[in-house]
């Protein structure tokens, strides 16, 4: 890959499943190679699971007229 941004962007792809059939080999051999990329990719998946277990409060009742 060309840098660390294109890197990190493509394993938060692969995290997502959203990664073309080309870009996966490539995306498992950088979490091979790299620990940094594979602790990136564990900490996008730890917030995936924390965002899905979020539930949002309803606004107040008065939250319009402020």
């Amino acid at each position: 890959m060309a840098s660390q941004t294109a890197e990190r962007e493509l394993i938060s792809r692969y995290v997502d499943g959203a990664v073309t059939e080309q870009e996966r080999p490539v995306a498992e051999r950088l979490l091979r190679e790299s620990a940094a990329l594979r602790a990136y990719a564990e900490e996008l998946r730890r917030l995936g699971r924390v965002l899905e277990a979020w539930t949002p409060e309803a606004p107040s009742p008065n939250w319009e007229a402020k």
